[in-house]
């Protein structure tokens, strides 16, 4: 994971995985608690397997 300063909003987190097993966790438990917390319209989240796209949640 590598937190950063984001080009559209002020935080942008990239996490990015060997597997694309991570995905799960992604979108069951990190993205729904980014979705619902105040900072939400400060992050920018992306999330991708290692040599691939990184697919934009937030």
């Amino acid at each position: 994971m590598r937190i950063r300063k984001g080009e559209e909003k002020p935080i942008c987190i990239e996490v990015e995985m060997t597997a694309s097993v991570g995905f799960f966790q992604i979108e069951e438990v990190f993205f729904p608690k980014i979705n619902i917390s105040p900072v939400k319209p400060y992050i920018e989240l992306y999330a991708g397997v290692v040599d691939r796209e990184m697919l934009r949640y937030l």
